[in-house]
């Protein structure tokens, strides 16, 4: 026992986290409420010896899911790390969601979280850096409840898959949940308003009292959502801070709302993202025109632009409407990129040797479009390999960039 107390925190850490890994490296850790071996092993080197505590619990509360409605309240959780702050700071990461389908079939009444509650437990975490909000329903602020009067800052939030219901209850009112946090990255996916026919004209929603616009320095946006734009009827975002903006539109409209974005935010970003896979095949075929929805003319400030060329086994998008598309987005790019980055992956061999050509035009155009291009970077995807794209890609590409050694190709093993 004397020799196992004196073993050092940092190296103890190192080897409590590694006990725990699976197979492919991520933490089998989830959460106190779901006691697997991970949890069990961990909860029993904290009892080895008093020096060997801190270390086996700042992984135990590392990361932390809780399903709400289901097993464990929000209330409860919010209680427990109230009365444990020790506890509170070593939680990095948190993850709240619910299983409505779940809630229904077992009879529970469960109707939504309370966002004031929800906002008690992220200010409860002081060493909170990832927060994601996942397949849950958030209702309407409460009349009754003072909104916090200082934004809550940290690194990561994702609402992906939430129902919002603003008008759940005569006590409660719309709010811009955005202007509630002072956060690095905004992941927003799939969020959508209850009986949106109910809301055509939201008045009198509710912000954080003396704040300014809201500051988000990258924002992801995939599909649709509705917190952006209820956002946005609040003012928006702070524009001055965003850095990088991030589409993955999967209609029309969420690709015009894309748009919208650009024009609001472009002009401060230095790096854009676009995945244009979910649109290449709508509506076909298209003239250059459809595109200009999603124009980057307002990204007088940019410096890098990654486009995704991806196909799967479950979608089939013809490499040609990925180039007539990414043409119009590249046309529309202002000429103070220095950047460029396709990320192409295929789960079918044979498609590389149909993309190259069509990549290798695309390559061509901006090379001879930005005078200030440094790189062009084409990142593969698996099964691909470095060797067979670089020959693939070499037939097509005119002999200056290949000599100038503008492209490089890299392996994205995600």
């Amino acid at each position: 026992m004397a020799v196992a107390s004196r073993i050092p925190p940092e190296i103890l850490e190192n080897i409590f986290n590694e006990s725990q890994r699976n197979p492919y490296g991520v933490l089998v850790i989830q959460s106190p409420f779901h006691p697997d071996k991970a949890i069990r092993d961990l909860g029993s080197y904290s009892l080895v010896c008093r020096s060997w505590n801190p270390a086996a619990q700042s992984l135990l509360f590392r990361d932390i899911i809780l399903t709400v409605g289901w097993q464990r309240s929000s209330k409860e959780f919010l209680t427990f790390i109230q009365s444990a702050p020790h506890i509170a700071g070593f939680i990095r990461y948190f993850r709240m969601r619910s299983f409505p389908s779940v809630n229904i079939r077992a009879g529970r009444g469960y109707d939504g979280e309370c966002p004031a509650l929800l906002v008690g437990i992220i200010s409860a975490l002081t060493a909170l850096s990832h927060v994601e909000i996942i397949t849950q329903t958030i209702l309407g602020w409460p009349k009754d409840v003072p909104m916090p009067s200082q934004s809550i800052s940290f690194t990561h939030l994702t609402l992906s898959q939430v129902t919002y219901k603003p008008l759940s209850g005569a006590d409660r009112v719309p709010f811009d949940i955005l202007s509630l946090f002072d956060i690095d990255h905004l992941e927003v996916s799939n969020n959508h308003l209850h009986r949106p026919e109910k809301h055509t004209h939201i008045s009198d929603v509710f912000v954080r009292p003396g704040s300014g616009l809201p500051i988000v320095r990258e924002l992801v946006y995939r599909n649709y959502d509705c917190f952006i734009k209820c956002n946005l009827e609040c003012g928006g975002l702070n524009a001055e801070h965003i850095r990088l903006l991030s589409f993955d539109p999967g209609s029309v409209d969420s690709l015009k709302f894309a748009g919208l974005l650009l024009s609001r935010y472009g002009a401060y970003a230095t790096d854009i993202r676009l995945d244009l896979s979910a649109l290449a095949t709508l509506e076909r075929p298209k003239q250059a025109s459809f595109w200009q929805a999603c124009s980057l003319t307002p990204c007088i400030r940019i410096q890098r632009l990654q486009l995704s060329w991806i196909h799967s086994y479950l979608t089939y998008t013809p490499d040609e409407d990925y180039s007539n598309a990414y043409e119009a987005i590249l046309a529309s790019t202002p000429l103070t990129l220095r950047e460029l980055k396709f990320s192409f992956g295929s789960a079918l061999s044979d498609r590389l040797g149909r993309a190259a050509p069509l990549v290798a035009q695309r390559i061509t155009q901006a090379v001879a479009r930005f005078p200030d291009l440094r790189r062009v970077t084409l990142s593969i995807l698996k099964p691909l390999s470095v060797d067979e794209c670089t020959e693939a890609m070499g037939g097509f590409l005119p002999r200056e960039i290949v000599d100038r050694g503008l492209m490089i190709v890299e392996r994205d093993d995600r």
